[in-house]
């Protein structure tokens, strides 16, 4: 863990880590003090740790259709926000659960990924933010 720098992670693959359970790995990376983490659990939404700020969203609420290439949209959305355009983890976030969200919107996974204007107005039309758990 020290020399992780960047990582997103499933409930599978986190526990992986640490030889533990998820809440050992949000803990664990945590501590370690990794710049920025992504631990995903799907529906369940994801928690985001940046040097050791703990920052988790929730997923969005929709009628999913077809939830193939959820987490492949959330995973580019987040890299796209959090690390290229270097958005603070929250609205990086926020902007990752609404692409995942309207990906599962649409039947296969490419057709429902949307572009940055839509997910943007999909946000707009929740508030300004999205979900935020506590």
């Amino acid at each position: 863990l020290d020399r992780a720098a960047r990582v997103v992670a499933g409930p599978g693959a986190a526990p992986s880590f640490v030889d533990g359970d998820l809440a050992d790995a949000r803990e664990r990376f945590a501590a370690a003090d990794c710049p920025r983490v992504a631990l995903t659990a799907g529906g369940d939404g994801a928690d985001l740790l940046a040097n050791g700020e703990l920052v988790s969203v929730d997923a969005f609420d929709v009628d999913p259709v077809d939830t193939t290439g959820a987490g492949d949209a959330f995973t580019a959305a987040l890299v796209d926000r959090w690390l290229l355009a270097d958005e603070p983890p929250l609205a990086a976030g926020r902007f990752a659960a609404a692409t995942a969200a309207i990906n599962c919107t649409a039947e296969f996974a490419q057709p429902g990924l949307p572009t940055a204007e839509e997910v943007r107005a999909f946000l707009a039309d929740r508030g300004t933010h999205g979900p935020e758990r506590d």
